[in-house]
């Protein structure tokens, strides 16, 4: 149920349907969440899907964009739940508005991160603080905010 790795998964589920069905994990390179409402592309240039029915969980491994300009479009946060695990080198996001606690989750392996009029909330909806925001990042190597 729970993978050590993303090429030990896909090498289980190509060799027996049956591992797919109890625990289905799609694996995502890169993540581009687009302008448009509850639509996601594969690889940036891969076809487009929507994200509303995706009822799979999903796994990130190297980049995770999102590229919304407006905050009434793409809630970060909506997709936070249908991820099941975040291996992201990079995250981009733009426009958003999002937790601590789904900041943190997306955060672990993060070298390359950038903020676009992104604020992280506290839980009583104070912004946390660059000083404090810094510490959950212990890999990052470039912060743009």
């Amino acid at each position: 149920m729970n993978p050590l790795s993303p090429k030990i998964y896909q090498k289980l589920i190509q060799t027996c349907k049956y591992f797919f069905i109890k625990n289905p994990i799609i694996v995502f390179e890169k993540l581009f969440l687009d302008f448009k409402e509850n639509i996601a592309h594969l690889n940036h240039f891969g076809k487009p899907f929507n994200m509303t029915n995706f009822t799979f969980k999903i796994w990130v491994i190297n980049e995770f964009h999102n590229a919304a300009r407006n905050t009434l479009l793409f809630h970060t946060s909506s997709m936070i739940r249908k991820i099941h695990r975040c291996d992201a080198k990079e995250l981009y996001l733009s426009h958003q508005e999002i937790s601590l606690n789904e900041f943190i989750f997306l955060s672990p392996n993060i070298k390359i991160i950038s903020l676009n009029c992104t604020p992280v909330k506290n839980e009583d909806g104070t912004i946390l603080p660059l000083e404090k925001l810094v510490t959950y990042l212990p890999n990052a190597i470039n912060i743009r905010l």
